[in-house]
C-alpha cells in the first residue's frame, strides 16, 4: 500500500506541483491528507490532453505552496470515497528554502 517517498526541493512562496495518476472513472481518486503547517494546497486539476475514456488513468495535479522554510511531509492516498482503506499511498518530503 505504501508508495515510495519522493523528495522535492522548493522555494518558499513559489508554487510547485505534484502529479499523480488516478482513475476517476473507476472511483479511484488521489486525495491530499491533512497538510502540515507551512504548506498549503493552492489548487487541483486534471492535466489537459489526457484521454477521458471510462476507467482511463488521468494525471491529477496538486498545486502546492510552501509558506515558510523547513522540511515537511505531505501524504496522498489513492482510494475510492466509499472504501475505508486506501489502495496506495504516496509520501512527498518537501524541503523548502527561502527565496
Amino acid at each position: 500500500m505504501t508508495g515510495v517517498t519522493v523528495r522535492r526541493d522548493v522555494v518558499v512562496g513559489r508554487p510547485f506541483t505534484v502529479v499523480l495518476a488516478d482513475r476517476p472513472g473507476s472511483g479511484h481518486l488521489w486525495d491530499c491528507q491533512a497538510l502540515p503547517g507551512g504548506v498549503r494546497l493552492a489548487d487541483t486539476a486534471y492535466a489537459a490532453g489526457v484521454a477521458d475514456a471510462v476507467g482511463a488513468w488521468r494525471d491529477k495535479e496538486f498545486h502546492l505552496v510552501a509558506d515558510r522554510a523547513g522540511t515537511f511531509t505531505v501524504t496522498f492516498e489513492l482510494r475510492r470515497p466509499w472504501e475505508a482503506a486506501p489502495v496506495e499511498e504516496q509520501v512527498v518530503e518537501v524541503r523548502a528554502t527561502p527565496a
